[in-house]
This record gives C-alpha cells, structure tokens and sequence, in this order.
C-alpha cells in the first residue's frame, strides 16, 4: 500500500500547478512519497521564509513567502507538484506552515477563508493559536485570514499579478513602502488603511535638536522628523494624539503646523466621565475627522498617567474646528499642485 503521512494536506489551486503541504521535514517526506520523486519537489518553509524558526508573523514576512513561492513555482514544469514542508515536527511549525500557505491562498489566488480551512480540516484539530509580541494577545489562523481578507476585497494590498501594482489603485498599498517605514529603525509608521489612518510612535523632544538618536536599544525620533515624513511621504493633514487622561503633550507640536500637519490632543477619559463613554467619544471624534480630513490621519498614543511631565509641555490643542479643517484642505490642494 501507498504510504500516507499522518498529517498531509492537499490544497488545489486554479492552474496547473499543485502545491500541497506536508507536516514533515523535507528528509521524511522523500521518504513517504519516494514513489512519485519525478512528479513531486519538496521544498522547506525555510528555503521560503528566512529566519522561520521564530515563527515571525508580519506583512514582511508574508510578502518574501508570496514572492519566493511565485518565483519556485514558475521554476517548476507544469507536470510537476510543489510540497512544502513543515521545518519540524511541531504543531507550531505545522501551524506556522498552514498560515504561510493561507496567506498565499487568499492574496495571489483570492480563495476565501472558509474554502481555505476546509483544505485544512485534516489537521485542524492539531493547529495552535498564534502571538505576537507587537499584538499582546493570542489569535487563530483564521483571525489572521480573515483580515487579509477584507485587505484583499478593499483593494489595499493586490498579488493577483506577477509583481505588486499599486498604481493600478489609489488605494492599493505599496508593500515595499509599508515594509520599509514599519520598520523601528525608519520610523515604526503603519499603514493601516492606505490613504486613510496611519499608526507611529510618539515623538520625543532630543537633545541638541536632534532629529532622531539612538538609546538603550531603541530609535527615538523628534516631532520634526515625523512632521517631514508625514507630510512628504504620506500626504497626511492631520497627527492625533490619544492620550489616556487630558494630559498635555510632552514634546513641542509646533513642528507638524510648520509642515501644514494639523496636531490634535484627544484624550479618553476626562474628569468625572466614565472611561467606556470617552472611548466611544474618542472613537466617534476619529471616524469624523477620517472621513473629513483631506489626507491620511495619523495616530499616536500619549505617555500613561505615571510617566512624569515635560519641563515645558507644549499647550493642549483643541478638536480643530471646521474652518481649519477647510484650510487644511487648501494647503494639502497646494502641496499637490505644487508636486505636479
């Protein structure tokens, strides 16, 4: 009899190419298929993803996987099946595998979440949960799914060509772009929602004026270096700062009005208000100014109540009123003109 390994899925894409996943290393499935090696190529996630033993889950990640999988899949004869193989056996690397090739099921070949885990039901029993250091939580492969999903069906990220075409959408997102400002040493700015919301740090007033500097292991960066990339890479009109209590700021906002950035402090629970009403509140005050500002909004949260204050705190700045929404406008019609 053929043999068949404990934990093997199949999953059968549009086109002639099979790909099929397989819970064990590269050696052990040779070994269990060694009766078809003319039709199969076994390929390690490790030859896909570098660095998978720590099981990273990024857009980083998964955009290398998407890449490096288009570009084995193309090397192969269309007679032939590609096998990935799980890097051990491990239900975490298995899982770590089964996300991978999800990931490349729902963004390259838009099959839906429920079709996806149906190709997974074999082994579905035996997956884990996932977490991740940024997130503080623990959520399932399906959650992941889920939400590339509505990225795919929204047109914010696109791999259904042979490379990523963001022109062909306004609102498509630059990968490549996203990867580089994501990263904790170009600024740690996340995208979002392309064109919409933004997610950075908070900006540190630095010594000597500088614009960033490097202490006790991280990249710290000043308000003038997140006004200047705001405002020329991303087109955003607007830096809301969400601050646990009405706190002030503890840097100078001065520099995001320079660079026709609009500053807003907003804080979430004030004095003698509940704490689930100023969420709300703060969250009704977010979904105006993303559908009435003119660019991108970006978002930061302030220092928590224990942090201790700036010497010289710039003032507190109120919700923006509509005539300076509208001047905001103009200014962001002027730098665009002035780009063309």
């Amino acid at each position: 009899p053929e043999p068949s390994p404990p934990m093997n899925i199949m999953c059968e894409f549009s086109g002639e190419t099979r790909i099929a996943l397989c819970a064990s290393p590269v050696c052990e499935a040779r070994a269990l298929y060694g009766y078809v090696p003319r039709r199969m190529h076994f390929v390690s996630i490790a030859e896909l993803v570098p660095k998978c033993e720590g099981c990273q889950v990024s857009l980083k990640v998964f955009h290398q996987f998407i890449i490096k999988l288009k570009s084995k899949l193309r090397s192969l004869p269309s007679n032939r099946s590609l096998i990935i193989c799980a890097l051990h056996r491990e239900t975490s690397h298995l899982t770590y595998a089964c996300l991978l090739v999800g990931v490349y099921m729902v963004l390259a070949h838009s099959m839906t979440v429920p079709k996806i885990m149906e190709c997974f039901s074999p082994v579905k029993h035996v997956l884990t949960r996932l977490s991740h250091t940024l997130w503080h939580e623990i959520v399932s492969i399906e959650d992941c799914l889920n939400a590339l999903h509505h990225a795919r069906i929204s047109q914010w990220i696109r791999y259904d060509f042979d490379f990523l075409q963001a022109g062909s959408n306004p609102c498509a997102m630059d990968v490549e772009e996203h990867i580089h400002y994501a990263d904790a040493i170009n600024g740690g700015v996340h995208i979002v929602v392309p064109g919409k919301l933004l997610i950075i740090p908070s900006p540190e007033d630095l010594p000597d004026d500088r614009i960033w500097m490097d202490h006790d292991g991280a990249r710290h960066f000043s308000p003038s270096f997140f006004a200047d990339l705001l405002s020329a890479e991303f087109s955003a009109s607007l830096l809301l700062r969400v601050c646990p209590d009405d706190s002030l700021p503890d840097y100078d906002a001065s520099a995001f009005d320079d660079y026709g950035v609009g500053f807003e402090n907003l804080a979430v629970a004030t004095p003698g208000a509940l704490k689930s009403l100023g969420i709300l509140r703060v969250a009704d005050r977010l979904l105006h100014l993303l559908d009435s500002a003119p660019g991108p909004v970006a978002v930061h949260a302030g220092c928590s109540p224990a942090a201790p204050p700036s010497p010289s705190p710039a003032a507190a700045s109120p919700p923006l009123p509509p005539h300076k929404l509208q001047q905001l406008v103009e200014q962001q019609q002027q730098r665009q003109q002035l780009r063309q």
